[in-house]
């Protein structure tokens, strides 16, 4: 069941309407995160500018959906395979 809520003021307010989750409480659509907003263009030259750092780009890979491409193309950038022993 849905609860419309609206809020009243000097200026017309109306909320996003509120929905009945598995308990009994209702609850709101949670607000976009504020990275959501931000072009990927964006992101990838904010990552790129942290291509020395391998922590915060395996901070920054597991962040965010968003961020794992351009972190992981850094982190795996030159990965060196040793050679085998010999026997």
């Amino acid at each position: 069941m849905l609860w419309p809520l609206v809020l009243s003021s000097s200026r017309s307010v109306v909320a996003p309407k509120l929905t009945r989750g598995h308990g009994q409480h209702a609850t709101a659509p949670a607000p976009p995160h504020p990275f959501q907003q931000l072009p990927q263009e964006l992101i990838d030259q904010i990552i790129d500018k942290l291509c020395k750092n391998i922590p915060t780009l395996k901070s920054c890979s597991l962040t965010c959906r968003r961020w794992l491409p351009r972190s992981s193309a850094h982190l795996f950038a030159s990965y060196a395979i040793p050679p085998l022993p010999n026997d």
